[in-house]
């Protein structure tokens, strides 16, 4: 079970008495009933505020549920404590990414600190930085360290690691020196995520490795990470980063002179306050359309989500520039189809499986003006991974800037190499992960 070791932590550091409470929290985390995990791990936590690990485990469950503020404040604590993170760093290692790339990022710094010589903690860092598009100085720490990992035996972590590193590598290699650079010997490895996106990747790199667009958007959104206003935003419930964030601002300003945007997903609002934010910031007469029954999630967040929602949007002051749809997605196709040839961008984050990815990327498409920008959240799992692989095998797709867990794509677009690469980084991202996605969310 994807929580085991934090739950044996956890009951080997109690009383007996308290050991009860941690069976039944083990018993619904099992049956994926994170919310009544949640609520039994607050009466953990009340009656034993300084165990480092439930103080964990609290806020990794706030955090799978949406409760990010809470999970954050917590997971600070957690971090402060030098000595349990030294004793417990790859424990830390398996959980701490689903809280997304800004808290990974500071505590794989913090382990960079504590351990300058290992270089896991450079090679992870460097992921960090392809997460986040900055490719230049990702590329050179990839490039300090590839032949460590040629005179090392690749057991299955380093084996992984190497992954990592040659997918991000390729990624920086298109971007930084416009081909392909790393050793033959290593080709297997890669070819092995996806022999048919390898392949064309090395076509493609021959002539194309990459858009002057691609490299535009990456360049820029790169420099929004360090923008205040835009940490600002984030300061709400739900499962957006940063750096996911500023992809969407920023194609909210470039569109939102003409178009409307359209979200699919909403929950509390964090992904709808960025792009109504670009949109109040030109001054636009368009609006987000956002389309969410606002039901919650069954067994993570089984809640309804509206007023929260209106609240994130009053309190970012955006609510004048969204209209908010209470349905599904197949409502509104159903009774809005003529809105859809004014959507400049539709943003699809609500349910993950492939039917419906797939059905809700079908009837945005066909009536969607060429160059519209079609953007999917949590592009590593297999329903939006695989409607992106064969929208871009068919050429429907093209000029691919994957932020994070985030994959934008222009409708009818010319390709280049790194369209494929990002694709491979989802599909290595989702090798590392599937498991535990399909466990937590049961989506695979």
């Amino acid at each position: 079970m994807f929580w085991s070791d934090i739950v044996d932590n956890i009951r080997m550091s109690l009383p007996e008495d308290s050991v009860r409470v941690i069976d039944e929290i083990e018993k619904n985390l099992k049956h994926k009933h994170l919310d009544r995990s949640f609520k039994l791990s607050l009466m953990l936590l009340k009656n034993n505020p300084l165990n480092p690990y439930i103080n964990f485990l609290v806020a990794l469950i706030a955090n799978m549920t949406g409760r990010n503020i809470l999970a954050q404040k917590l997971l600070s604590g957690v971090l402060k404590n030098i000595r349990f993170v030294l004793g417990n760093k790859f424990l830390l290692l398996k959980y701490i990414p689903w809280f997304g790339p800004e808290f990974y990022e500071r505590f794989i710094s913090l382990l960079r600190g504590l351990e300058p010589n290992n270089i896991l903690w450079s090679i992870l860092h460097a992921d960090i930085l392809i997460s986040r598009l900055d490719f230049t100085s990702a590329y050179n720490i990839y490039c300090g360290y590839l032949e460590k990992f040629a005179r090392k035996f690749l057991d299955k972590t380093t084996y992984n690691m190497l992954s990592i590193a040659l997918v991000n590598m390729l990624i920086a290699g298109l971007i930084v020196k416009e081909k392909l650079t790393f050793p033959n010997q290593y080709e297997k490895i890669i070819s092995c995520i996806d022999p048919e996106l390898f392949q064309l990747a090395i076509e493609y790199a021959k002539c194309k490795p990459y858009l002057p667009t691609q490299k535009k958007i990456i360049t820029y959104i790169g420099s929004l990470f360090f923008e205040p206003e835009l940490w600002k935003l984030s300061i709400s419930d739900g499962w957006l980063s940063i750096v996911e964030g500023a992809l969407l601002y920023y194609f909210s300003t470039q569109l939102g002179t003409r178009w409307n945007l359209l979200e699919i997903g909403s929950f509390k609002g964090k992904s709808t306050v960025f792009l109504a934010r670009g949109l109040k910031d030109i001054r636009a007469k368009t609006k987000v359309y956002a389309v969410d029954p606002h039901e919650g999630i069954p067994y993570i967040y089984p809640y309804n989500t509206l007023n929260a929602f209106k609240a994130n949007l009053r309190r970012f002051r955006v609510h004048n520039y969204v209209r908010i749809f209470r349905m599904n997605s197949k409502e509104f196709f159903e009774n809005f189809a003529n809105e859809i040839s004014n959507f400049g961008l539709v943003f699809f984050d609500g349910d993950h499986q492939y039917y419906w990815v797939k059905f809700e990327f079908e009837n945005a498409y066909d009536d969607m003006k060429t160059g519209s920008i079609l953007v999917f959240h949590d592009a590593h799992l297999e329903g939006p991974y695989s409607v992106i692989k064969k929208a871009l095998l068919d050429s429907l797709i093209g000029g691919l800037v994957m932020a994070n867990v985030a994959i934008a794509g222009f409708k009818q677009f010319e390709q280049s190499a790194l369209d494929y690469a990002f694709l491979l980084r989802a599909r290595q991202i989702w090798m590392q992960t599937a498991s535990f996605s399909d466990e937590i969310f049961n989506i695979k």
